[in-house]
């Protein structure tokens, strides 16, 4: 983004020329022409202002006037490079997002530029479109950050929308290449990111039509720490809301984690199934189903009802999830009182993913390794 000062000269007509307009800092971005675009209309109602390229008419209040100007500005100037040069490759968004004005205070004009940007370009990547959003985020006003404006809030939020859209599914921000995804250097398991992205494309549990709600099923991964817990959260919150639960505090301990919410099913190791009491009484009133994972020859695995062969779902093929779908439920540990159940979102999961990502310098050749309990807050 760019710092921009803008001097405006308003008259009595419709018309409103900048009478200077200076940028500093920008790559390979040409000066904004000091007029308007054509298709402007302003009259001396701050609110009554439309321009046929922003489809957000509503938030322009947010602006003042010299910010007004320089909005309109800085998309005509956009719309007139895309139109002489077509193409919207990552590089090319991020160039863009360069030449995004500043007033070098935290306002709206950032945000609504970034806005306009987003419903512009169809290729940039995922990654990039998150950073992105982080940095604009910092620019807002510290009353759209603490919900107090309302026409704030609103712009974030619409905001917020447009980046969920334009990011997709967790499966959407998979690669597909032939390099390695999982690894599991003790039981000799590994799996690439292009079987990893095929297996998770057609996964699909063997739910019930009963289940097909608003609310998307609750699947408590009940599965010892380690690679096959890995695999299985990323399938699972792919399409449903997946909740890991520590096994190793006994049946009763378990049964009081999964009583917390409202739990549709328990993936589980058949050698667990006694063991965690999930023959018991209470699992059956609760409406739950069990489901057995078994482990394959190809790192992956498959999934049964208990007692029963492997089967299709009578649901169809799952949508994914998309961002303020719930993919992951986490349990605190309960040190303090009664343990707390903690929803996390799809949105919120790869906005924390971009920041580690970002924090930590990690790159595409990076490999990490997991020390932490993957049920663990």
């Amino acid at each position: 983004m760019v710092n921009c000062e803008l001097v405006a000269s308003v008259t009595d007509s419709k018309i409103m020329r900048a009478s200077s307009l200076h940028i500093s800092n920008a790559r390979s971005i040409p000066l904004l022409p000091l007029f308007l675009p054509n298709n402007l209309e302003m009259s001396r109602n701050k609110n009554n202002i439309r321009c046929s390229t922003f489809t957000s008419e509503d938030h322009i209040g947010n602006l003042s006037p010299k910010e007004r100007i320089s909005f309109f500005l800085w998309t005509d100037h956009l719309e007139s490079s895309l139109r002489r040069y077509p193409g919207s490759s990552p590089e090319r968004f991020l160039e863009a997002f360069d030449s995004i004005p500043t007033t070098g205070e935290n306002t709206y004009l950032p945000s609504m530029c970034f806005f306009f940007l987003l419903s512009k370009f169809d290729g940039p990547r995922p990654i990039d479109i998150l950073r992105c959003y982080m940095e604009i985020w910092r620019t807002l006003p510290e009353a759209a950050k603490l919900s107090s404006d309302p026409k704030g809030v609103a712009l974030a939020g619409t905001l917020r929308r447009q980046v969920q859209k334009s990011v997709g599914s967790l499966l959407s921000l998979l690669p597909t290449q032939q390099t390695l995804a999982l690894t599991d250097i003790d039981g000799g398991k590994a799996i690439t990111y292009h079987r990893l992205h095929t297996f998770i494309q057609n996964f699909c549990l063997p739910l019930d039509a009963a289940y097909s709600t608003n609310r998307k099923p609750v699947v408590v991964l009940a599965l010892p720490n380690g690679y096959l817990l890995g695999l299985a959260s990323l399938t699972v919150s792919t399409y449903y809301t997946a909740m890991p639960v520590n096994i190793s505090g006994g049946a009763e301990q378990f049964q009081r984690d999964v009583m917390l919410t409202k739990v549709n099913a328990i993936m589980v190791l058949e050698s667990e199934v006694v063991t965690l009491g999930l023959r018991e009484p209470w699992v059956t009133a609760a409406g739950i189903d069990i489901f057995v994972v078994e482990e394959d020859l190809n790192s992956t695995f498959s999934v049964r009802r208990v007692g029963e062969p492997i089967r299709g779902s009578s649901m169809g093929k799952p949508e994914p999830n998309l961002g303020d779908d719930f993919a992951f439920i986490l349990l605190t540990s309960g040190t303090s009182g009664m343990k707390k159940v903690v929803p996390i979102s799809v949105f919120s999961l790869v906005i924390g993913t971009s920041c580690v990502i970002d924090s930590w310098g990690l790159k595409s050749e990076d490999t990490c390794i997991n020390m932490m309990p993957l049920n663990h807050v």
